[in-house]
């Protein structure tokens, strides 16, 4: 019994001491997560501002050219500049966009098949651990069925030989009283005999 609750105890610790590793683990994968999204936020981000900055910087010196330069009139120059900065930003942000958009949709499909991955480990760690104690627990209850079967091996002996020593002092107790009566009739015989005996004599 005390062996027992041993084992159910060392099976509690192993199994919260998993549940601690799962949780630690699942920790680890949401704080993956957020580091990824942060990068994919910042690696989509940063070349949107830098193409902004860009597009501005290219049409200010469209605006100088045009107006300084070639002399057009400042309501001309800044319907150019404007439409050279929507061209500019508008076609390279939509290649950029599309860029990262498939670069983001590999990376989404990487992380799926490493969560589903996991998840698969997960699953067969789950399976083995349910296993291992299914196991344990056969050895438990054939341990105790041996250990029933022991006990009444041992009571069915003790009911023998409690049996046999009743049987030994019944033939014992009969022995003594048959040598007792053979004893009496020998007393009888020798009294019965002294008697002739002597009458003889006489």
């Amino acid at each position: 019994m005390a062996k027992k609750e041993k084992i159910d105890k060392e099976a509690k610790a192993e199994e919260q001491q998993k549940i601690k590793e799962q949780k630690a683990k699942a920790l680890k994968r949401k704080k993956k997560l957020n580091e990824a999204r942060k990068r994919i936020n910042a690696i989509i981000k940063m070349p949107f501002k830098i193409l902004f900055n860009s597009t501005i910087f290219i049409s200010l010196i469209a605006f100088i050219f045009i107006y300084f330069w070639l002399e057009i009139d400042l309501f001309k120059t800044l319907l150019y500049v404007f439409f050279i900065f929507t061209t500019i930003y508008i076609s390279v942000g939509i290649t950029m966009a599309y860029y990262y958009y498939v670069l983001s949709e590999e990376k989404i499909k990487i992380l799926n098949e490493q969560l589903i991955e996991e998840q698969r480990r997960k699953d067969e760690e789950e399976k083995l651990r349910q296993k291992q104690e299914m196991e344990e627990l056969e050895a438990i209850e054939r341990e105790m069925l041996e250990r029933r079967n022991k006990n009444k091996e041992n009571k069915q002996l003790e009911e023998v030989t409690s049996d046999k020593i009743s049987e030994d002092d019944f033939i014992d107790s009969n022995l003594g009283s048959q040598n007792n009566d053979e004893s009496e009739s020998d007393d009888y015989l020798n009294e019965i005999l002294g008697n002739e005996f002597e009458n003889i004599k006489d």
